[in-house]
């Protein structure tokens, strides 16, 4: 037993310096941290250029060494302007910093909305172990939205009175999506509601129809015009208009003469005529159904007594 606590003695003495070794050594190596990192401008349109700058400071005790950085978007959308997609640094000193900018081209067809862009450092201390170090930062892609429409036209002749459908195309080609899009004829003698989608994003295309009320004009009857009018939102909230001139003529609703009153009052005396022979033979053969009825019981009744 005391050989054994002799042995545990000796083996603890002779760790302690290795363990002390070990966190020096780690105290003394290079240590890399993103001091601070800035997108510009912070929203960029389809065809301009954003930079991502990155700032690097060695918080550690030792040099880092061969410092390879690089920076790149997984979209499409982003192109880095410089041949190369990264830089290299020979020695970064302790306690020093270090500034990194990269440029980004933006697609002119890019869709509108926000990405993350990618930043990573690789380092090695002075025997030739290897660190790294990375961030993500956000950039937003604004896009101008527009919205088109098939061409519209009305009715030619439209009678007071009376109803029509109007189909309603309309198309996003933009790269960003539309919202609250509404569309309303706007003319006089015409009643209607107005359509709506509530979003149409980039590509996309729909279609409704629109319900149209014929009543008079303010001066009576004739040739009348007006817009139909489409309204929509960008992403920002910002209402946009498009109007399209549309045009029809009002007719009178159709009267009826007295010739035409007394050919209506005949074809409906002719129908009811008709309506009541129906009925009587109809009449008869439910009667002809019960007395045959009446006769089979009968029969049957006597049969079950001859039985």
């Amino acid at each position: 037993m005391k050989r054994l606590l002799t042995l545990l003695v000796a083996l603890l003495v002779f760790a302690l310096p290795i363990s002390g070794l070990a966190s020096g050594e780690e105290a003394k190596r290079p240590r890399l941290i993103i001091e601070s990192g800035t997108v510009a401008p912070e929203a960029v349109s389809g065809g301009e250029e954003i930079e991502l700058t990155v700032v690097i400071k060695n918080i550690g005790k030792a040099d880092a060494h061969y410092l390879t950085v690089k920076a790149y978007c997984e979209s499409e959308f982003f192109t880095l302007a410089s041949d190369l997609n990264g830089e290299f640094v020979q020695k970064l000193s302790s306690g020093k910093t270090r500034e990194f900018t990269f440029s980004f081209r933006v697609d002119p067809r890019a869709v509108s909305g926000e990405y993350l862009l990618h930043f990573e450092a690789v380092y090695e201390d002075g025997s030739g172990m290897e660190y790294a170090c990375e961030a993500v930062f956000r950039a937003a892609i604004v896009q101008p939205v527009e919205i088109s429409m098939d061409p519209v036209e009305l009715p030619a002749f439209v009678q007071s009175g009376s109803s029509f459908t109007q189909l309603i195309s309309v198309y996003n080609p933009s790269c960003a999506a539309a919202y609250n899009v509404h569309a309303a004829i706007n003319v006089d003698g015409l009643v209607c509601a107005s359509v709506f989608f509530p979003e149409l994003a980039p590509g996309e295309q729909a279609v409704k129809e629109l319900n149209v009320f014929v009543i008079t004009l303010s001066g009576g009857y004739g040739p009348t015009g007006g817009e139909l009018v489409l309204t929509y939102e960008d992403e920002r909230g910002e209402i946009k208009t498009v109007t399209t001139p549309v045009s029809c003529t009002i007719t009178e609703p159709e009267t009826t003469t007295d010739e035409d009153g007394e050919r209506i009052a005949q074809e409906q005396k002719k129908q009811q005529t008709l309506s009541k022979w129906w009925i009587s033979v109809l009449a008869a053969v439910a009667v002809i159904a019960i007395l045959c009825s009446i006769i089979v019981v009968g029969k049957l009744a006597r049969l079950a007594k001859m039985k």
